[in-house]
Formats: C-alpha cells, structure tokens, sequence
C-alpha cells in the first residue's frame, strides 16, 4: 500500500522523458556529424591520375606557373604515355 511513497510522481517522468529525448537527439546530431564528415571528399580524390595530373597542370598553368608552351607540351607528353 506505500506504491507511490518517495516516488517522482508525474514532473519527475516527465523530466525524464525530455531527457531521454535530448540524450537521443544529441546522439543522432553526432551521427549525422560523423557521417557526413566521413562521405565528404576532397576535390580530385575520386579521379584516375591522369586526371588528377591534368588538373594539377592546369592548375599551375592558370597560377602563372608555367606558359602556354610547356603547359601543352607536359599535356601531351602525359596523353602519349597512357595510349
């Protein structure tokens, strides 16, 4: 007959309700956090080398690195080699 005696009563389900709702939010946010840090890659790092060599020389080319000249020289040189 002392069910309830010392119990939490209704504000003491409902606080942990709320907290077990934000405990599993927080979970989740994490998750997706995680997830989407994992799935993200860096630009060029799903390209063959070849590509990715066109696209570094291409980038050097359009820094000035390098002229017109050795930049379709290097190009071709690289396009011969794989045939």
């Amino acid at each position: 007959m002392m069910w309830n005696h010392g119990g939490t009563g209704f504000g003491g389900w409902f606080a942990m309700g709320v907290t077990m709702l934000l405990l599993l939010s927080l979970v989740f946010v994490v998750c997706v956090a995680v997830a989407g840090r994992w799935s993200r890659t860096e630009p060029g790092r799903d390209l063959d080398p070849l590509a990715r060599a066109d696209a570094r020389l291409a980038e050097r080319f359009a820094n000035g690195d390098i002229d017109v000249a050795e930049f379709e020289l290097r190009r071709s040189l690289m396009h011969r080699e794989r045939r």
